[in-house]
C-alpha cells in the first residue's frame, strides 16, 4: 500500500520553542524568593508569640501543680521552637540563594553589555579598517595637492596681470601731467585771485619776479596734496 500512496507522510516539525529572556526569567524568580521569604518571616513571628504564650502556659501549670499539663505544654514549646530554628536556617537559605541570583543577574548584564559593545566595534571595524583609512588619507592629500595647484595658478597670473601694468611709470606720467596743469592754471590766474592783465608799459622789471614766488609756493603745496590724494586712492585700493 505505500507504493501506491507514496509511503508514510512525514510528521509535521515541532515549532521552534520561544527564546526565553534570561533576564525577565531571572527578575521573576528573585521576586518569587522574596515572597517566600516574606511568607517564612511571618510564620516565624507567630511562632514566636506561640512560643511566649506556651511558656506562659507552662509557667500556670506548674503554680497549680498541674505536672502533666506543663509538661505538654514545655514540650509543645520545644517543638516550636525547633521548628523556629528550622525556620530560621532556611529564611537564610533563600536569602543566599536570592543573593547570588541577583549577583548572577547583574554579572549577566555586564557580559551582555560587553557583548554589545564587542559586536559594535567589530562592525565600526568592517567599516573603517586600515586600507580605508589608509585610501582616505591619500585622496585627502590628492584633494590638498590639486588645490595648492589651483591657488598658484591664479598667484601667478595675478603676478603676470601686475607685471604687464607698470604702475610706477604711470604715477610719474599722472605726475607730469598734473604739474603741468597746475603750472597753467597758475600763470592763468595770479596769486591776488584776479584776472592777468597786459602789463603796464611802465612797470618795473622787478614785478614778475615778486608776483613768481607765492605762485612756486602755491604749485608746491598743490602738488604735495595731488601726490597724498592718488597715493590714498593706491592704498585703497
Amino acid at each position: 500500500m505505500n507504493l501506491f500512496f507514496g509511503g508514510k507522510k512525514k510528521e509535521a516539525a515541532a515549532p521552534p520553542k520561544p527564546k526565553v529572556n534570561l533576564g525577565s526569567e531571572a527578575a521573576d524568580t528573585i521576586k518569587k524568593l522574596r515572597g517566600d521569604i516574606t511568607a517564612l518571616e511571618k510564620r516565624r513571628k507567630y511562632m514566636d508569640v506561640q512560643v511566649t504564650e506556651l511558656d506562659e502556659t507552662v509557667r500556670e501549670k506548674v503554680r497549680k501543680k498541674d505536672k502533666n499539663g506543663a509538661k505538654m505544654a514545655l514540650l509543645r514549646k520545644q517543638a516550636l521552637v525547633k521548628n523556629a530554628g528550622q525556620i530560621d536556617n532556611q529564611i537564610l537559605t533563600l536569602e543566599n540563594q536570592c543573593m547570588q541570583l541577583e549577583n548572577a543577574t547583574t554579572n549577566m548584564t555586564a557580559v551582555k553589555a560587553m557583548e554589545s559593545g564587542l559586536n559594535m566595534q567589530k562592525k565600526i571595524a568592517k567599516e573603517m579598517n586600515a586600507d580605508k583609512v589608509e585610501t582616505l588619507f591619500d585622496e585627502l592629500a590628492e584633494q590638498n595637492e590639486f588645490s595648492n595647484e589651483v591657488s598658484d595658478l591664479f598667484a601667478q597670473n595675478a603676478e603676470q596681470i601686475g607685471g604687464d601694468m607698470d604702475v610706477d611709470e604711470e604715477l610719474d606720467q599722472l605726475s607730469a601731467q598734473l604739474l603741468q596743469e597746475d603750472l597753467l592754471n597758475t600763470q592763468a590766474v595770479p596769486a591776488g585771485g584776479q584776472p592777468s592783465r597786459a602789463p603796464a608799459a611802465a612797470a618795473p622789471s622787478a614785478a614778475p619776479a615778486q608776483e613768481a614766488k607765492p605762485s612756486a609756493s602755491a604749485l608746491a603745496a598743490d602738488e604735495e596734496a595731488q601726490l597724498a590724494e592718488l597715493q590714498a586712492q593706491l592704498n585703497f585700493a
